[in-house]
């Protein structure tokens, strides 16, 4: 959305707001980005982010996140641009399964991924990181809750009541 506001002092001094949510979004380094996807994938990554152009590391780096969801075996490793090709749609099939909501498959554009072009691999690449990441907490959090209501819970039935020694019954005499 852009929006174009006049200053009724100064007709002439106009600015322009862009509101975006990716402006919203809090993004990562290229280095960042590069030491994520290679760890998560076990490919190397440099920070030219070179290496996901064929759609190989890209579809590795998804299948890693979520496991099934790529289908690897359909992987062409060769580097032509049909096979190129072929990998980014995989991975666009995969976004889309990992992804109802489209925003991911959205963010993957076959023909720029294909030609390389580092705005767009640096784009999908961040939507990914973003996506993951959120993904992750939102589990560990979700873990994390079920795991200290399931501890409070336990804890609630093995509590032992304090015993008042002024209800306690006299011991008979003589037993000890």
């Amino acid at each position: 959305r852009f929006a174009l506001r006049v200053s009724p002092r100064s007709p002439a001094r106009l600015s322009l707001s862009v509101y975006s949510d990716f402006f919203e979004m809090p993004t990562a380094s290229r280095k960042e980005l590069s030491e994520w996807a290679a760890s998560l994938s076990g490919h190397s990554v440099s920070r030219e982010l070179k290496e996901l152009s064929t759609g190989v590391v890209l579809c590795h780096l998804v299948e890693a996140a979520r496991p099934g969801s790529v289908e690897i075996r359909k992987l062409a490793t060769m580097r032509s641009g049909s096979d190129t090709i072929a990998n980014l749609k995989l991975l666009s099939v995969a976004l889309e399964r990992v992804d109802p909501s489209g925003e991911l498959a959205a963010a993957c554009d076959v023909p720029l991924l294909a030609k390389g072009q580092p705005q767009a691999t640096l784009a999908l690449l961040q939507k990914l990181h973003s996506y993951f990441n959120a993904e992750n907490n939102a589990e560990l959090a979700a873990d994390g809750n079920s795991r200290s209501r399931s501890a409070a819970a336990e804890k609630k039935r093995t509590r032992v009541k304090p015993v008042d020694a002024a209800a306690e019954p006299a011991a008979p005499a003589g037993a000890e």
